[in-house]
């Protein structure tokens, strides 16, 4: 006899809008991030991604106006979105809505990052359903006006990190009580066991390898770094950057100028597999990189046992606590991240047990299962609660339940 429970959660359909969303199963031009999410909800629920496409009528393109793809057995269905905000236009809407209402009939609509939220929005009071809005760091740089306008409507906000909850509080407080928290996950398998987290601290001794895995930006911080190993010459380390970009020459040439030479290896871009087998290789992943949403990478390093450090107030901020399973700096604390690298430098072997126990349990608790299951219990919360809608037609509030 079926379970009655999972019968129900079967029914929920949920369409999924946003651009960041890959077209189909060899497209890898853009994260799957979102994707993780959904692969996850299809035990208990169905979900259909509209994928829109921005365009502006200034350009022109090439991509068709509609079409199908798939992504791992989920439904992807791509449609070119035409934006003419001083008219408060958004076309084609038309056939969005015969898609959303005749063929999948959503019970929810959540839309990621604000190109998509005016029309999600619109779709979702268009077809009586509620609405999530998924903020992402730039959502929260760009103009407060415009952000407002598109997500008033949201029923509930899944901000990426603590680090943007934090930020979008600041900026919305009148919406507090609508923000949770969906940050990303980590897949499982490609977590060490506890047995290896113990047994790297049992062998971190002696020299400290540092790795930083990313691009070579500003933002990230890389020369805040290096300025911080330079002053700590006199203790043993080494310093392992991966990664490519424009600050490349400039990086290389402060190595020269500082004297590291032969403490700083720079080993440009790998793939993802040989990044994680340097970071196993490593014992402290530092990346205070200001601004960021969130930070894969920071989870990457804590499954390959590593300790981690963030900036403060940025990154997964607020998922590790300082001190306890990671370690938070300034971004433009030279002072302070030295301290905290000479810090780490001199960690004894029962403190170096007891952080990487706990890094251990933090990241076992962030599997992509877990986070995306707890983002589908904050949807569902909002599909089953009765909600006060006011038409566009009809101003006059109405309470409307499933």
């Amino acid at each position: 006899m079926p379970d009655a429970q999972g019968d129900s959660l079967k029914r929920l359909r949920i369409l999924l809008v946003s651009h960041l969303y890959p077209e189909n199963d060899k497209d890898r031009s853009t994260t799957r991030a979102l994707h993780n999410f959904v692969r996850n909800w299809e035990s208990q629920c169905e979900v259909l991604v509209i994928r829109a496409v921005h365009i502006s009528l200034k350009r022109p393109f090439a991509h068709p106006w509609f079409s199908r793809g798939s992504v791992e057995g989920v439904p992807v269905s791509s449609v070119i979105v035409i934006s003419m905000l001083k008219a408060r236009v958004l076309f084609p809407l038309g056939p969005l809505v015969l898609l959303a209402w005749k063929r999948f009939k959503p019970d929810v609509i959540v839309a990621h990052m604000k190109p998509n939220y005016r029309w999600a929005g619109w779709l979702a009071r268009f077809l009586g359903k509620p609405f999530v809005a998924g903020i992402h760091g730039s959502d929260i740089l760009a103009s407060v006006p415009g952000f407002q306008a598109a997500i008033k409507h949201a029923d509930l906000i899944a901000c990426r990190s603590p680090s943007i909850a934090k930020r979008f509080k600041e900026f919305c407080p009148q919406w507090v009580e609508r923000v949770f928290i969906a940050n990303s996950g980590i897949e499982a398998s490609e977590i060490l066991p506890e047995s290896a987290f113990r047994a790297k601290a049992g062998l971190w001794q002696g020299r400290t390898r540092f790795i930083t895995v990313s691009k070579l930006l500003p933002g990230k911080n890389h020369d805040l770094v290096l300025r911080g190993l330079g002053q700590l010459r006199h203790l043993d380390w080494d310093y392992v950057i991966i990664g490519d970009g424009p600050l490349q020459s400039s990086l290389a040439e402060l190595v020269k100028a500082l004297g590291l030479e032969q403490r700083v290896v720079f080993r440009g871009w790998l793939s993802r597999a040989e990044a994680l087998e340097e970071m196993e290789r490593s014992q402290v992943f530092l990346m205070p990189s200001a601004p960021e949403t969130f930070g894969l990478a920071y989870l990457e390093a804590m499954a390959k046992a590593c300790l981690v450090v963030c900036a403060e107030g940025w990154g997964v901020d607020g998922i590790i606590r300082d001190g306890v399973d990671g370690f938070t700096v300034k971004p433009t604390g030279l002072s302070e991240l030295t301290c905290l690298l000479s810090r780490l430098l001199s960690l004894s072997p029962e403190q170096k047990v007891e952080l990487l126990v706990r890094v251990r349990v933090l990241v076992a608790s962030l599997t992509e299962e877990a986070v995306a299951l707890r983002y589908l219990d904050e949807i569902r919360s909002v599909a089953q609660r009765p909600r006060v809608l006011a038409s566009r037609r009809c101003p006059e509030a109405k309470v409307v339940g499933r």
